[in-house]
């Protein structure tokens, strides 16, 4: 079993949540709770793709995939 993670970064996400209409109030909760909840996940994947773009995040997943066929 791998585990692969997907992070994003806070402003990143944070743009994304505007763009998409969510309330600033939303978006503080959001973000807060994912620091939270998400603090040292990276020690625990295989590997870490960032989503900043995601056609580079989806060739990266595979890419990884294939190698550990």
């Amino acid at each position: 079993v791998k585990c692969i993670g997907i992070g994003v970064g806070a402003e990143e996400a944070s743009h994304r949540m505007l763009e998409r209409g969510d309330r600033k109030e939303d978006i503080f909760k959001r973000t807060t709770h994912d620091f939270e909840m998400f603090a040292g996940f990276e020690s625990k994947m295989d590997i870490v793709v960032q989503n900043d773009d995601l056609e580079e995040c989806i060739a990266a997943v595979w890419q990884f995939i294939q190698e550990n066929e």
